[in-house]
């Protein structure tokens, strides 16, 4: 009768586990899996589809609102300094220069979003993530925007076009430091979660 030893697993081994399960689930939840999977979607129940569209509507709600608030407080604060300098009406300047800030970044992310979804269902999704793509829909945004704000407020769509592109321009490259920021610092976090699992 032979004795069988049972050899229990190392500390080396439990890292190395640890390691793939990690991997599997970052694969998994991954752009590429997602394409090498092209029948998932297929599959999906309508509820599934239509929930997967109202994240979709209101991710880009969230979008615009987000640059419509920002743009309504930098003409609020610009109001309140440009009518203190001149003698106006603080409250009065201050709102009106914040609705028209609005009403501008409406026109210009609108077109922004417009066009980032147009570019990216022609060249391609796997450019969501490009910055040559941001830049792109930017200078659009900023081109029709521009354009439409132009022509209501001076009645000439030149005039918006030539001051409202090369913001938009910079606020492409804003949006792509932050995402660059954003994606560094979530990998940070998963290689101290991987980390802080293996000890």
């Amino acid at each position: 009768m032979t004795n069988t030893k049972i050899q229990l697993p190392t500390e080396q081994d439990r890292c190395v586990r640890s390691s793939a399960q990690h991997f599997l689930v970052s694969f998994r939840s991954s752009r590429q899996w997602r394409s090498l999977t092209p029948n998932i979607g297929s599959m999906e129940d309508p509820s599934t589809e239509h929930a997967s569209m109202m994240d979709d509507a209101l991710a880009l709600l969230d979008h615009l609102s987000a640059r419509m608030t920002a743009s309504a407080l930098t003409g609020l604060g610009c109001g309140a300094i440009y009518s203190t300098h001149k003698g106006f009406p603080i409250a009065k300047t201050s709102l009106s220069a914040a609705a028209s800030c609005a009403l501008i970044s409406t026109a210009c992310f609108a077109a922004e979003r417009l066009a980032y979804g147009l570019l990216h269902q022609t060249l391609g999704k796997d450019l969501t993530t490009s910055p040559n793509l941001l830049y792109g829909s930017h200078a659009i945004g900023g081109i029709w925007g521009g354009g439409v704000v132009g022509f209501l407020y001076q009645g000439n769509p030149f005039r918006g076009m030539l001051l409202l592109t090369p913001i938009m321009l910079g606020v492409g490259m804003l949006e792509i430091s932050l995402n660059d920021y954003r994606a560094s610092r979530m990998q940070q976090l998963k290689l101290s979660e991987i980390e802080d699992s293996n000890r």
